[in-house]
This record gives C-alpha cells, structure tokens and sequence, in this order.
C-alpha cells in the first residue's frame, strides 16, 4: 500500500467544506467503534459532529487524522508494553538444570552416574517389596484349599451314611 501524496496548500484551499468531512457511518471502516460509541468518544475528545451536504453525521478529516494518529500510537505503546512484560518474563525464567547425558547409557543410569545422586536404596536401605496382592492370592488359595478338604469330608461322610443305609 502507497501512501497518498500530500496536498499542496492550493489544492487544500480549493477542496470544498463538504469534502473535507467523513461521515461516521465510515469510520468503523479505519477506526473500530469504543465501547461507548463514536458519540461518547466524539464528546470525550472535543470533536464537532456536523452534518454533510445529504445530512449524515460526520467530522472533518483533520479530527480523524487525529484519531487515527492517536490510535497508532496507544497501538504502538501496547506493543512496546508487550515486549517489556516478555523480557521481564525471560529474565525472570530459571535456568533450567539437567543430568548430563552419557553415551550408550540409559537415561537413568546417566542420572545415577551423576555427581550427588543418592538412590532410594542407599538412601532408605533395602527394603522388601510390597506383597499385598501375593498374601490376598496366598490367602485366597488357603481358603479354597480348606473349603475343598471340607466339601471332600462331607461327601466322605455322605458315602459313608449311605453305604452304612445300603447295607442295613
């Protein structure tokens, strides 16, 4: 995009009134509308709406340049705002600090050959792994066995009444 060029002093004498006046129903084509509408913000910066030769609202193209300059530079300030706030961030970022690699080694025994690295073992002395799930299936195994020997008495029994029934 080129900029337009700048208007001599002559041609800016010899544009009309009504030419040098955009209506408002445009503006949201440069200027997105506030929160307030353009009326608040027309208000707040001491801009005269006028009407045009059909009648609609406008401003002159001096106060727009106004605000479009304004805007320009509240952009220009977020921006810079911005990249403070993200050096700020970088500068206050750790330095993150990791386990050298070794080569042809896991990563864990990498972080074991390190300098400083004590392993739970050493640390807590060995310790026997946990054997829940092996005393509930032990347990389980004993309570069929003892269950099965007690079926096993019982039909002993029952063969043993009826064999005695059988021959009486």
């Amino acid at each position: 995009m080129r900029k337009a060029e700048v208007p001599t002093e002559t041609e800016v004498l010899s544009t009309c009134n009504t030419c040098r006046l955009i209506p408002v129903s445009h503006l949201g084509l440069d200027i997105g509308e506030p929160l307030g509408g353009f009326r608040s913000m027309f208000d707040r910066n001491g801009i005269e709406v006028v009407e045009d030769d059909i009648g609609r609202p406008s401003i002159s193209r001096d106060d727009l340049g106004r605000l479009l300059t304004e805007r320009r530079e509240r952009e220009a300030a977020l921006v810079a705002d911005a990249a403070r706030r993200a050096a700020e961030l970088e500068a206050k970022r750790p330095v993150l600090v990791g386990v050298p690699a070794r080569e042809g080694a896991t990563p864990y025994e990498s972080m074991l050959a390190a300098t400083g690295i004590v392993t739970p073992d050493q640390e807590f002395g060995r310790r026997e792994p946990p054997r829940f799930l092996e005393e509930q299936l032990e347990a389980g195994a004993k309570a069929l066995a003892e269950k099965r020997a007690q079926t096993r008495e019982q039909n002993k029994q029952r063969a043993a009444d009826k064999l005695k029934k059988d021959l009486q």
